[in-house]
């Protein structure tokens, strides 16, 4: 798509740049850009940001061709919407900042701008292109506006106003769960606040405007209770990134915050990320999380919540962005400038469950790099969207190694990957055999090997004392008569992981668990230790049942299992694994405890305790 020519010279637009607007008021008015000027000459992190910000957009921006519309298989997912984003935020910013020195970044946006305004739709994927693009759009407008022509106005705002607003009005139900709902709604909801006054439609915009605040509701529900979500931290941190501009300009162009943002569950919504990082930053991959380590990107949503709840844990998570890595195309840099935060102190909560999401995490301390860190997904669903058959999974970090990993995502693009009917759970990554948990397989071996539409129930917890734990009811996602799992910190220094079974039938029963490290079995079998070649170890035992053994299998589907071509081969991982064969009842206890360099296993363990008396 080239440049749409409006005829507007240089001197024309040093002429409208006097005017006084209603602009700037999406997500940051003047006193707020004013705000970051001055940090700016006293703070050096924000003069670092703002400085790579145009580096950016100089060297990389600047001399590239204006953003294409790409259609369903043109190329990368979602590439046009991301790409404005991330274009409109640089640049409208930059010039925001300083409308002098940095006006020929407000005329290349007002050029992406001219040019999208031109597309056939602002859907060239999928809904959420809508979203992502209309933010983006209302974004540079509202920043640009004073640098702008009567006309260019016109083009932009009305392209704002039909493939945006229209364009959404027009469906009969964009009230989609989860993330999907925030970035189309907020989206929507930021065009209306841009646009509103000066299209000659007020009807339509209120309308809509309207609409997303009734539909919001629908999204902002996975987070509740607790402020989890069931598709993990990579699309909490998806949906945080529109909501959070939309809240923002709720304040910014209506005066006041929407009600919405005291939704159950997102007043603790930041604890989230928190609680899902590990100690050396690392983060847990859960479901369809492809990013193995906190970024800027995240920490930004948390700096914002920080601030809006006057919670000193989320300034302190929220402050850590300029301390870790930065996305690969500095699209972080912009809202690190929008939402940064000071001050704030580390939790001193070390436990937290989301019973939303059906996930819990235990450490022994909070900065310290090699502290004990368990994840455990004990809960949840798997009806649609990025989750996975990985009830009763977990993950274990210590010594600075993440020693029992989650496989994360495979790719998207293999057939069906969204199926969650059918196809879905041919993957061995979505499945429960690609996971730290139970697989009780069932015939025929290639149906899903967890219900996926059954839930657990938490049974009983302990958290934040000596010896924290949760224990698990899995028996829906089974359908034995019993399946439990709990998961347990004696001391807070080693991991007991204890599955209790009861079948009305002789049942085969797998123990899983994946790593990256290698692995030596004991002569015998019963133990196993776990090592990276830095002297630091993870040694494992089998406290029961007394017959069992470990062996070390392959991270690949079972023999009988679905094995579609195209799948992640899953190199470097092993898995340990226990085998069960027709038992009626079974309790299966292992024992891990973290070894630093020249530690020798422990000669006293825990005894073994039923589940009903933890």
């Amino acid at each position: 798509m080239g440049f749409l020519s409006l005829g507007l010279g240089a001197a024309s637009r040093k002429a409208v740049a006097t005017q006084t607007t209603g602009h700037p008021r999406v997500i940051a008015d003047r006193p707020a850009f004013d705000a970051i000027n001055a940090s700016r000459e006293t703070d050096a992190e924000i003069r670092a940001d703002y400085e790579e910000l145009k580096r950016i957009a100089e060297t990389e921006i600047m001399p590239s061709a204006l953003v294409e519309y790409e259609p369903t298989g043109a190329g990368e997912k979602h590439k046009t919407g991301r790409e404005l984003v991330h274009r409109l935020f640089t640049l409208g910013l930059l010039y925001r900042l300083d409308p002098t020195e940095n006006a020929v970044f407000a005329d290349k946006a007002i050029q992406e701008m001219s040019s999208a305004a031109g597309f056939p739709d602002w859907q060239p994927q999928s809904a959420l292109d809508l979203g992502e693009i209309t933010t983006a759009m209302s974004v540079g407008y509202d920043w640009c506006f004073d640098r702008m022509a009567d006309d260019e106005r016109r083009v932009v705002r009305d392209a704002i106003l039909g493939l945006g607003i229209k364009d959404y009005m027009s469906t009969p139900n964009r009230n989609y769960a989860g993330n999907w709902n925030h970035v189309i709604q907020s989206g929507i909801g930021v065009g209306c606040m841009a646009i509103k006054g000066e299209t000659g439609e007020e009807r339509t915009v209120a309308a809509a405007r309207n609409r997303v605040e009734a539909s919001l509701p629908t999204g902002l529900a996975a987070f509740s209770p607790h402020g989890g979500t069931a598709e993990g931290v990579n699309y909490w941190s998806y949906g945080w990134q529109y909501l959070t501009h939309f809240f923002r300009t709720t304040l910014t162009a209506e005066g006041a915050y929407s009600p919405l943002v005291d939704r159950e569950g997102l007043r603790y919504s930041g604890y989230f990320p928190m609680y899902c990082t590990g100690p050396t930053g690392e983060l847990w991959q859960f479901a369809d999380n492809g990013k193995t380590a906190l970024d800027r990107e995240m920490t930004n949503w948390v700096a914002w919540q920080g601030e809006k709840y006057d919670d000193s844990a989320l300034r302190w998570f929220g402050n850590r962005g300029p301390t870790v890595a930065s996305t690969a195309d500095g699209t972080d840099r912009a809202a690190s400038l929008l939402y940064r935060t000071t001050g704030g102190a580390p939790p001193v909560v070390l436990d937290r469950n989301f019973d939303g999401a059906g996930v819990v995490s235990f450490r022994s301390a909070w900065q310290d790099p090699n502290a004990l860190f368990a994840g455990f997904k004990w809960g949840g669903h798997a009806e649609r969207g990025h989750v996975h058959l990985d009830r009763g999974s977990f993950v274990i970090t210590a010594m600075g190694r993440r020693w029992v990993k989650d496989l994360g995502p495979d790719s998207y693009s293999l057939p069906g990957y969204f199926d969650s009917e059918a196809q879905r759970w041919s993957y061995y990554r979505c499945r429960a055999e690609g996971h730290n948990t139970l697989v009780i397989p069932r015939r025929p071996f290639t149906a899903p090997d967890q219900k996926r539409l059954a839930a657990p129930t938490r049974v009983k917890q302990s958290l934040n004392s000596d010896n924290p734990f949760l224990i698990s009811d899995l028996t829906p996602v089974y359908g034995l008569r019993s399946v439990r799992r709990g998961i347990k910190l004696p001391d807070r220094n080693k991991v007991i992981v204890q599955d209790e079974v009861k079948s009305d039938e002789k049942a085969v029963v797998w123990w899983f668990m994946h790593t990256m490290a290698s692995i030596a079995l004991s002569s015998d079998g019963r133990s196993a230790t776990l090592s990276d070649g830095s002297g630091k170890k993870l040694w494992l035992t089998i406290q029961a049942p007394s017959a069992a053994a470990f062996s070390v299998m392959d991270a690949v589907p079972l023999p009988g299992s679905p094995n579609p071509a195209g799948q992640n081969p899953n190199r470097g991982v092993r898995k340990l694994a226990i085998r069960l064969a027709r038992v009626r009842r079974a309790r299966i206890t292992v024992l891990a405890v973290p070894l630093d360099v020249g530690e020798s296993a422990p000669t006293s363990i825990p005894p073994v305790v039923p589940l009903a008396y933890w």
